[in-house]
C-alpha cells in the first residue's frame, strides 16, 4: 500500500524513501512541516521482493527459565538383563539369629581310651549331715555261727601253721593271733579247752604246736575242754610269748595229741589255730592317754566312745574273748578286772563279768602310786600294778 503525503509549506527539493512493503516516503529537504492531510485510500500490494541474503549468526541468547516438569510417559519395555557384575566386598557379620529347635540325639560314639588319672585333688570341708534316710531292705542271714557265742559250745579248729616260732614270738600274744589270721584267715591262737572242744581229725605236727592255756571258774589253769574254761593270759605260755629260753614253761599239744606244759620255749613249733566265733570284739586303743584320774569309770566309756562309736571300756575276760590281734603300745594300756563271787580274776571265761572295786586305780579317781591298777602289757599279759600315775590308752571293746 502506497500513502501520499502533501505539505503547504515553500517546496524544496524532494527526497523519495522507500518503506517495506513498497511503500514511498516523500520529503522534502529543508522544508518546515505542515499540517498532516487527510490520509488517502490504501493502494494495492506489491510484489514481493527478492529474499536477501543470509544474515550473520546472532549472538547466543540468554539461558531461558526451567520449564515445568511434564507428565510422566508411560513404562517402556523391559531390557534385556545386563551382564553379571563383579563380586562385591564381603559384608559385615550379621546379628545371630536365634537358637534353632534341637535335633535328636546321635547315635553314641566309641568308647575313648582311659585317661590318665589326675592328681588327687584337696579334701573338701565336711558337709553337713543329710536327714535320715528310710530303713533298707533287711539283709540276707548271716553264716551259721556268725553272730558269735558266749561259750566254747561253737569251738571250730582251722590248721596247724607251716612256719614255726620259738615261745618268743613278735608282739606277743597279738602277735600270734595274727600268725594264725595270716595263715587261715579269720583265725586266732586256740587255747586248750577251745582246740579239744573242736574234736580236729587233724593229726598235730611230730614236734607238737603251741596254744594258751585255759583256766576254770577260780582261775586256776585246765586243760580239759569244758565249754565254761577260758583263755589264760599269764602262765605257762612262755610268759605271753615273750620268751625264748628254757626257764619258763610253755603250753602245748603233742603229737599224740595230749596237751600240757614243758620248760621248752627255745623250742621251735607250729601255732594250733581256731576259727570259733565269739560275741565280744576288740574295737582298738585310744589315742588320748590318762592317768588313773580319770574321774570315773563312766569318763573311761565316754573316751572310747568318742574314739569308737558304740564301743566301751573293755574288762579283762572280754579282750581275752576278742582274740584281738591288735599290737599292744609298749606302755601298756588301762582295763577293768574281771571278776567271780571270789574276787579279782583276769582269765577269758564266758560266766566271768566286769569287777568294779578294787585294782581300779581306786575307781579310776587316784593317780597316785599307793593304790593298785589293772593294766595289759606290750605281751597281752594281764595283771595289776601300783602305777596309777603313769599315762595310758585305754582298751576299747564292743
Amino acid at each position: 500500500m502506497r500513502q501520499a503525503l502533501s505539505s503547504t509549506t515553500t517546496h524544496a527539493p524532494r527526497v523519495t524513501v522507500a518503506l517495506a512493503g513498497g511503500l514511498a516516503l516523500l520529503l522534502h529537504a529543508g522544508c518546515q512541516q505542515s499540517t498532516a492531510g487527510e490520509p488517502g485510500a490504501m493502494g494495492n500490494m506489491g510484489t514481493e521482493g527478492a529474499r536477501g541474503p543470509t544474515g550473520d549468526k546472532g549472538d547466543k541468547g540468554d539461558k531461558g527459565d526451567k520449564g515445568e516438569s511434564g507428565t510422566p510417559g508411560p513404562m517402556g519395555v523391559m531390557g534385556a538383563p545386563g551382564a553379571k557384575g563383579d563380586k562385591g566386598d564381603k559384608g559385615d557379620q550379621g546379628l545371630q539369629g536365634p537358637a534353632g529347635v534341637q535335633g535328636s540325639q546321635g547315635p553314641p560314639g566309641i568308647q575313648g581310651p582311659t585317661g590318665a588319672t589326675g592328681a588327687t585333688g584337696a579334701t573338701g570341708a565336711t558337709g553337713l549331715q543329710g536327714p535320715k534316710g528310710d530303713p533298707g531292705s533287711p539283709g540276707a542271714p548271716g553264716a551259721p555261727g556268725s553272730s558269735g557265742a558266749y561259750t566254747e559250745d561253737g569251738a571250730a579248729f582251722v590248721g596247724f601253721t607251716t612256719t614255726t616260732y620259738t615261745g618268743l614270738i613278735p608282739n606277743g600274744r597279738p602277735g600270734a593271733h595274727a600268725a594264725c589270721a595270716a595263715a587261715f584267715a579269720g583265725s586266732h591262737l586256740c587255747h586248750v579247752a577251745e582246740y579239744a572242744l573242736a574234736n580236729s581229725p587233724i593229726d598235730p605236727p611230730a614236734t607238737g604246736a603251741w596254744l594258751d592255756p585255759s583256766a576254770e571258774f577260780d582261775s586256776s589253769t585246765s586243760y580239759n575242754g569244758s565249754p565254761q574254761a577260758g583263755r589264760a593270759p599269764n602262765g605257762y605260755s612262755c610268759l605271753s610269748f615273750g620268751h625264748s629260753g628254757n626257764t619258763y614253761g610253755g603250753t602245748s599239744v603233742g603229737a599224740s595229741g595230749s596237751m600240757g606244759w614243758t620248760t621248752d620255749c627255745d623250742k621251735a613249733k607250729s601255732l594250733a589255730c581256731c576259727s570259733t566265733p565269739a560275741k565280744t570284739r576288740f574295737a582298738g586303743f585310744t589315742s588320748k592317754t590318762s592317768t588313773g584320774k580319770l574321774g570315773g569309770r563312766a569318763k573311761a566309756h565316754a573316751l572310747c566312745n568318742s574314739e569308737f562309736s558304740g564301743a566301751h571300756y573293755c574288762h579283762a575276760a572280754e579282750y581275752l574273748r576278742a582274740n584281738s590281734s591288735t599290737t599292744i603300745p609298749a606302755s601298756g594300756a588301762w582295763i577293768d578286772p574281771s571278776g567271780n563271787n571270789s574276787g579279782v580274776v583276769y582269765v577269758g571265761l564266758p560266766t566271768l563279768g566286769r569287777q568294779t572295786g578294787g585294782y581300779t586305780c581306786l575307781t579310776y579317781t587316784h593317780d597316785g602310786n599307793t593304790y593298785g591298777g589293772t593294766s595289759l602289757n606290750s605281751r597281752g599279759g594281764i595283771g595289776w600294778t601300783t602305777d596309777c600315775d603313769k599315762s595310758k590308752p585305754l582298751a576299747c571293746c564292743y
